[in-house]
Protein backbone atom coordinates (compact mmCIF):
# COMPACT_ATOMS: atom_id res chain seq x y z
CA UNK A 1 0.00 0.00 0.00
CA UNK A 2 1.05 3.57 -0.60
CA UNK A 3 -0.01 6.50 1.55
CA UNK A 4 0.65 10.22 1.48
CA UNK A 5 -0.04 12.93 4.03
CA UNK A 6 0.01 16.65 3.25
CA UNK A 7 0.36 19.08 6.16
CA UNK A 8 -0.18 22.83 5.92
CA UNK A 9 0.34 25.45 8.64
CA UNK A 10 -0.31 29.15 8.13
CA UNK A 11 2.58 30.11 10.41
CA UNK A 12 2.81 31.06 14.07
CA UNK A 13 2.36 34.63 15.30
CA UNK A 14 4.99 36.63 17.17
CA UNK A 15 5.47 40.23 18.23
CA UNK A 16 7.93 43.00 19.11
CA UNK A 17 8.43 43.64 22.82
CA UNK A 18 11.32 45.25 24.63
CA UNK A 19 12.47 46.51 28.02
CA UNK A 20 11.40 49.90 29.40
CA UNK A 21 12.13 51.54 32.75
CA UNK A 22 8.82 52.77 34.25
CA UNK A 23 10.32 54.18 37.50
CA UNK A 24 10.80 57.81 36.30
CA UNK A 25 7.10 57.92 35.35
CA UNK A 26 5.56 56.12 38.36
CA UNK A 27 3.44 58.42 40.51
CA UNK A 28 2.64 55.69 43.01
CA UNK A 29 4.18 52.29 43.62
CA UNK A 30 1.14 50.21 42.56
CA UNK A 31 1.48 48.30 45.82
CA UNK A 32 5.15 47.44 45.30
CA UNK A 33 7.58 48.04 48.14
CA UNK A 34 10.01 49.01 45.39
CA UNK A 35 8.69 49.02 41.78
CA UNK A 36 10.60 47.09 39.09
CA UNK A 37 13.19 49.09 37.19
CA UNK A 38 12.54 47.19 33.95
CA UNK A 39 9.35 45.85 32.41
CA UNK A 40 8.45 44.30 29.06
CA UNK A 41 6.53 46.64 26.78
CA UNK A 42 4.62 45.35 23.75
CA UNK A 43 5.35 47.68 20.82
CA UNK A 44 3.16 45.74 18.36
CA UNK A 45 0.08 43.58 18.57
CA UNK A 46 0.86 40.11 19.82
CA UNK A 47 0.21 38.66 16.35
CA UNK A 48 1.84 41.44 14.28
CA UNK A 49 4.30 39.06 12.59
CA UNK A 50 4.05 35.44 11.41
CA UNK A 51 6.55 32.72 10.67
CA UNK A 52 6.53 31.26 7.16
CA UNK A 53 3.65 29.13 5.97
CA UNK A 54 4.77 25.53 6.35
CA UNK A 55 4.00 22.77 3.84
CA UNK A 56 5.11 19.19 4.26
CA UNK A 57 4.40 16.06 2.25
CA UNK A 58 5.08 12.65 3.82
CA UNK A 59 5.02 9.41 1.85
CA UNK A 60 4.94 5.79 3.02
CA UNK A 61 5.12 2.51 1.13
CA UNK A 62 4.12 -0.68 2.94
CA UNK A 63 4.50 -4.26 1.75
CA UNK A 64 3.38 -7.35 3.64
CA UNK A 65 4.23 -10.98 2.86
CA UNK A 66 2.33 -13.84 4.49
CA UNK A 67 4.55 -16.64 5.74
CA UNK A 68 3.31 -19.90 4.21
CA UNK A 69 4.33 -22.00 7.23
CA UNK A 70 2.48 -19.71 9.70
CA UNK A 71 -0.95 -18.79 8.34
CA UNK A 72 -1.52 -15.89 10.71
CA UNK A 73 1.97 -14.40 10.51
CA UNK A 74 3.31 -11.84 8.09
CA UNK A 75 6.64 -10.16 7.42
CA UNK A 76 6.26 -6.48 6.55
CA UNK A 77 8.51 -3.85 5.07
CA UNK A 78 7.84 -0.14 5.37
CA UNK A 79 9.65 2.78 3.78
CA UNK A 80 8.82 6.35 4.80
CA UNK A 81 9.95 9.73 3.55
CA UNK A 82 9.15 12.76 5.71
CA UNK A 83 9.15 16.20 4.07
CA UNK A 84 9.42 14.63 0.61
CA UNK A 85 10.06 17.95 -1.19
CA UNK A 86 12.55 19.14 1.46
CA UNK A 87 10.71 22.36 2.32
CA UNK A 88 12.72 24.61 4.68
CA UNK A 89 10.34 27.19 6.14
CA UNK A 90 10.94 28.87 9.48
CA UNK A 91 8.40 27.17 11.72
CA UNK A 92 9.36 27.62 15.38
CA UNK A 93 8.95 31.05 17.01
CA UNK A 94 10.99 29.90 20.00
CA UNK A 95 14.13 29.75 17.84
CA UNK A 96 13.96 33.02 15.92
CA UNK A 97 15.50 36.38 16.76
CA UNK A 98 12.90 38.74 18.26
CA UNK A 99 15.33 41.39 19.52
CA UNK A 100 13.59 44.72 19.94
CA UNK A 101 15.83 47.63 20.86
CA UNK A 102 15.05 50.45 23.30
CA UNK A 103 17.08 53.07 25.11
CA UNK A 104 16.42 51.20 28.38
CA UNK A 105 17.76 48.08 26.68
CA UNK A 106 21.06 49.82 25.89
CA UNK A 107 20.54 51.47 22.48
CA UNK A 108 21.50 55.09 23.10
CA UNK A 109 20.35 56.33 19.68
CA UNK A 110 16.71 55.84 20.76
CA UNK A 111 14.83 58.18 23.09
CA UNK A 112 12.97 57.22 26.24
CA UNK A 113 9.21 57.60 26.52
CA UNK A 114 6.56 57.49 29.22
CA UNK A 115 5.05 53.99 28.87
CA UNK A 116 1.88 55.14 30.69
CA UNK A 117 0.96 58.14 28.52
CA UNK A 118 3.01 58.11 25.30
CA UNK A 119 2.57 55.99 22.20
CA UNK A 120 6.13 55.00 21.25
CA UNK A 121 7.28 55.64 17.68
CA UNK A 122 9.25 53.06 15.73
CA UNK A 123 12.87 54.08 15.05
CA UNK A 124 12.52 56.94 17.55
CA UNK A 125 11.62 55.14 20.79
CA UNK A 126 12.09 51.52 19.69
CA UNK A 127 13.52 49.57 16.75
CA UNK A 128 13.59 46.01 15.52
CA UNK A 129 16.96 44.31 15.80
CA UNK A 130 18.87 43.78 12.53
CA UNK A 131 18.10 40.04 12.56
CA UNK A 132 14.50 40.30 13.78
CA UNK A 133 12.44 37.37 12.44
CA UNK A 134 15.44 35.32 11.26
CA UNK A 135 16.47 31.89 12.49
CA UNK A 136 18.81 31.77 15.50
CA UNK A 137 19.67 28.13 14.89
CA UNK A 138 18.67 25.09 12.84
CA UNK A 139 15.81 24.29 15.21
CA UNK A 140 13.84 27.25 13.84
CA UNK A 141 13.25 25.37 10.57
CA UNK A 142 10.85 22.54 9.90
CA UNK A 143 12.44 19.10 9.85
CA UNK A 144 14.51 18.39 6.73
CA UNK A 145 13.81 15.42 4.47
CA UNK A 146 14.22 12.21 6.44
CA UNK A 147 14.02 8.55 5.53
CA UNK A 148 12.97 5.61 7.66
CA UNK A 149 12.94 1.93 6.82
CA UNK A 150 11.28 -0.71 8.99
CA UNK A 151 11.06 -4.49 8.89
CA UNK A 152 8.90 -6.48 11.25
CA UNK A 153 6.80 -9.56 11.86
CA UNK A 154 3.09 -9.47 12.66
CA UNK A 155 1.67 -12.52 14.38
Amino acid sequence: SISAVEQMNSGSPYFAAGPVNPIPYVTNTFGYQSPPNQAAYFFTDRDAFRTDSVYRTDLAVNYGYRLPSLATSEVFFQFQVWNLFNQDAIADVNNIDVTTRTRDGGTTALTTFNPFTTTPQRDINWALGPNFGTARNRNAYQIPRQYRFSVGIRF
